[in-house]
């Protein structure tokens, strides 16, 4: 029973860390009914009470978050997140980060709340969207599969090297009936990742594929280690020496040292490529701010690292007019407006007259620019 309520309890934690979490849930559920079921024990009184307190323990997990979405939105729902999804579902199939910026950052019908923030974000449901367009949503689901392989194998969770130790683990030993039953709830384990396609698919979405390929991975390493090994053990058959020893266990050192080593240089090729693409200048910003501002002063910015580095509050900017903007500035009391130039030429450019300080309008003065790559300029509100 102890066991059982444990696996209520981390899926219900799963769950309060990311919707997807019920998902396993419900398919590792099913997983466990047709174990049962396929060792006829599923209509033990012990059984079905151990799977009912799963759920229960489940249901109690989640029960707090599910509550307060209910009071948020007025329905039962297990997620915040579906309205405005369906909202950016389009933008990340085209990849098009205009469109995603307006589906996210557009203001509400009051004008006081960007739809990410807005009540309005729940007001869509999955059913009504589907039957809206039958046919432009099972195309989307479509895209969706083709983005997985994509997310998958040509992205930063699989390089070919762990894919080429996976499948020497995959297919290296025969999949008899006992390695059938032994590995099944792995494969089990990644048709939740199915989920996503009626959302959109993007490499962070499919993290959960990462630790089971792993372990396949780990079997093609073990197993190439003790190939390495009984091949220059066969080499040196009969021979007593401590070289004859040493060589060995350098051969079976030998994989392992390869699969770190590349491991090491593509984390480091990642993270080189993913410091290059950062704006350092929204740091230097806020930085700055925080030497000039007040702490109760509010920032007014799409980059929340201004604010974060400024140690003040910060609001989203949203993608509206400059009459809008300006409403929605004066009604959540911000003092300073932060933007950068990739954002008012590329998702933004009803802004971009803010390039220029000496053409900028007169609600707002111009107090600094920060360059490093981009360019983030700093106005005051007046």
């Amino acid at each position: 029973m102890g066991w059982y309520a444990a696996v209520g309890l981390c899926f219900g934690l799963a769950y309060l860390t990311r919707p997807e979490g019920l998902t396993y849930f419900a398919m590792l559920g099913l997983f466990m009914v047709v174990w049962h079921l396929a060792r006829r024990t599923f209509w033990r009184p012990a059984t079905i009470a151990r799977l009912a307190l799963a759920v229960i323990v489940c249901l109690a997990v989640m029960s707090p978050y599910v509550i307060y979405l209910h009071n948020a939105t007025g329905h039962w729902t297990l997620s915040g997140k579906v309205g405005l999804i369906l909202d950016i579902a389009p933008a990340y199939l085209a990849h098009d980060q205009v469109a995603h910026d307006l589906a996210v950052s557009r203001l509400d019908s009051t004008g006081l709340e960007p739809m990410w923030f807005s009540p309005e974000r729940f007001n869509k449901s999955l059913s009504q969207y589907v039957l809206a367009n039958p046919a432009g949503f099972f195309y989307q689901v479509r895209q969706n599969m083709a983005e997985t392989w994509l997310a998958l194998f040509h992205q930063t969770l699989f390089s070919p090297w762990i894919v080429a130790l996976a499948a020497v683990g995959i297919f290296v030993r025969p999949w008899t009936r006992r390695r059938w039953q032994d590995e099944s709830v792995l494969w089990a384990a990644l048709l939740p990742l199915a989920s996503f396609w009626v959302f959109f698919v993007i490499d962070r979405f499919l993290i959960g594929a990462l630790p089971l390929g792993l372990l396949w991975a780990a079997a093609g390493l073990a197993h190439l280690t003790n190939w390495a090994a009984g091949s220059v053990h066969a080499l040196f058959r009969g021979a007593k020496s401590s070289a004859a020893a040493l060589a060995i266990r350098l051969a079976a050192a030998f994989p392992l040292a390869i699969t770190v080593a590349f491991c090491l240089s593509l984390g480091l090729g990642q993270l080189e490529q993913g410091l290059a693409q950062m704006a350092w200048s929204h740091k230097a910003a806020g930085q700055w701010l925080a030497t000039i501002s007040n702490p109760d002063d509010i920032i007014m910015t799409r980059s929340a690292e201004v604010g974060l580095y400024a140690d003040r509050q910060s609001i989203t900017s949203p993608n509206a007019t400059w009459a809008e903007l300006l409403v929605y500035a004066r009604a959540h009391n911000a003092h300073y407006l932060a933007v950068d130039d990739w954002e008012v030429t590329r998702l933004r450019p009803q802004f971009s007259f803010l390039l220029d300080p000496a053409a900028a309008p007169a609600e707002v003065e111009y107090l600094r620019s920060f360059s490093d790559g981009n360019t983030t300029l700093v106005y005051r509100l007046r």
